[in-house]
């Protein structure tokens, strides 16, 4: 016997956004600093995650194309739709980390320069 599904149940799409809001909830915590003032020195050098504010603020200043734009782009080339991303300090400045679940079910991983909103790399 199936019991009732009730109204206010949470649904994949709620649980999804519930986990990522916990996901840059925790990333924020721990990254109280600027990018900048995370890096390292030596031939390892981590990649700095963009806080969710430094991210929004970089896009209103016009430094980083926003990521509205660059899926608006992903969507309209590969159809589909946006499944995580993330917007780091690579080596030669700020990339997005894209993961993209194409319309057949498919997954691709893009870095794309966040200044020119173009497709550096593309992995299925």
């Amino acid at each position: 016997m199936t019991s009732p599904v009730r109204p206010d149940a949470l649904t994949g799409r709620k649980v999804r956004r519930l986990a990522l809001g916990l996901v840059l909830a925790l990333a924020g915590a721990g990254a109280g600093a600027a990018p900048a003032a995370l890096a390292q020195s030596g031939p390892f050098q981590l990649q700095q995650r963009f806080t969710a504010p430094e991210a929004r603020d970089a896009a209103r200043s016009g430094q980083v194309v926003p990521l509205s734009s660059v899926t608006a782009q992903l969507r309209q080339r590969f159809g589909g739709r946006l499944i995580d991303s993330q917007l780091v300090d690579g080596r030669n400045g700020p990339v997005y980390e894209i993961r993209w679940e194409t319309a057949e079910g498919g997954l691709i991983d893009f870095v794309i320069d966040a200044r020119t909103g173009a497709i550096l790399r593309q992995r299925s």
